[in-house]
């Protein structure tokens, strides 16, 4: 088992260093990886709510954001970063493919750690 310290200073990261949230055609394994599978990105500060208990660990939710396509290709993943890290990726469902210039829109994204 994992105390809620551990999984709260992991999700803490988030909070603290969040920058850029990317629209991706494919899951980014690493932060090189993004810039080279990122269909857009938004960048500036972002509303991370507090940590709060999950059914199976602890979660943070970073609210929605808009942003503008700067590639062709239909977004099938989200990734937040920032200093130059991948910090967390989550999958799009029901995405519609976008084009440079088009505006996209992400609900709000929750991250969890589980125990």
């Amino acid at each position: 088992m994992i105390g809620d310290t551990v999984l709260d200073n992991g999700l803490s990261v988030i909070a603290k260093t969040l920058s850029r949230i990317d629209i991706c055609e494919r899951e980014p394994k690493s932060f090189a990886d993004l810039q080279a599978a990122s269909l857009g990105a938004v960048t500036g500060a972002f509303k991370v709510s507090r940590i709060e208990p999950c059914s199976d660990g602890r979660k943070v939710t970073v609210d929605g954001v808009e942003g503008q396509a700067s590639r062709q290709g239909r977004p099938q993943y989200w990734a937040l970063s920032g200093q130059s890290q991948l910090l967390a990726t989550g999958q799009i469902t029901d995405a519609k493919s976008v084009a440079p210039g088009v505006l996209f829109r992400l609900p709000s994204l929750e991250v969890e750690l589980l125990r």
